[in-house]
């Protein structure tokens, strides 16, 4: 975010990898004086529970930790649970998994479009 910042980069928000970042982004951002919303909207991804208590709460993307967990572990099982063991012949499946936005202080109320 420094970097970004040094280069006189102003975006109207900034996408993280992971909430860490996120959270560097917004400390970074305060540091310089400038607060999410208003500055630069700032979100992460994966929801951890820190977010909910930095000095701006930031807005992530849960991607449904829980049910990605819960799935792998049913699809061990039936595997492990084959006659013959594990079998490598089984064909690969496509799992989706819903994911929620948790919207907090670092997103909401940022205008729709700004010019």
């Amino acid at each position: 975010m420094a970097d970004l910042l040094d280069r006189g980069a102003r975006p109207d928000a900034v996408v993280c990898f992971n909430d860490a970042l996120a959270l560097g982004a917004l400390h970074e951002l305060i540091r310089r004086g400038v607060h999410a919303p208003d500055g630069i909207a700032v979100i992460g991804f994966v929801n951890v529970e820190e977010t909910q208590f930095s000095q701006t709460t930031l807005s992530s993307i849960d991607p449904g930790r829980s049910q990605i967990a819960r799935t792998v572990v049913q699809m061990l099982c039936e595997r492990m649970g084959m006659a013959d063991g594990f079998d490598s012949a089984v064909p690969p499946r496509e799992i989706l998994v819903d994911f929620e936005l948790v919207a907090r202080a670092s997103t909401v109320g940022v205008p729709a479009f700004r010019r």
